[in-house]
């Protein structure tokens, strides 16, 4: 007779156990799904950024291809070219030198 009654509250214990689990896992799951998303975006963003970044790096400062199998002429030309552009950085660079010393006074004197 016990057991007429302890097998229906078992399985009524196993079902509600179940449909928590199953609950949970749903929520966890969605979790993860935005978490992954917000995760994507953010290395799309990064990755974006660090083109930007290599592009603007690359514009400051030209690198010369390999010199394997060029004409000398192109060679002098990539020379040139990195020689103006190392001339342009150091020309900003003394430019922002002496702004910063025409300051000096205003401060210390």
């Amino acid at each position: 007779m016990p057991w007429v009654i302890v097998w229906p509250v078992l399985v009524a214990a196993a079902l509600v156990g179940g449909f928590l689990l199953g609950r949970d896992l749903w929520r966890r799951g969605k979790a993860l799904a935005r978490a992954a998303a917000r995760a994507a975006e953010a290395s799309a963003r990064i990755t974006q950024d660090a083109d930007t970044l290599a592009d603007e790096a690359a514009a400051r400062h030209p690198v010369p291809p390999v010199a394997l199998l060029r004409d000398r002429a192109e060679l002098r030309a990539d020379l040139e070219s990195a020689r103006q552009a190392r001339d342009r950085v150091l020309d900003e660079r003394h430019a922002r030198l002496r702004r910063v010393m025409a300051r000096w006074p205003e401060h210390w004197c």
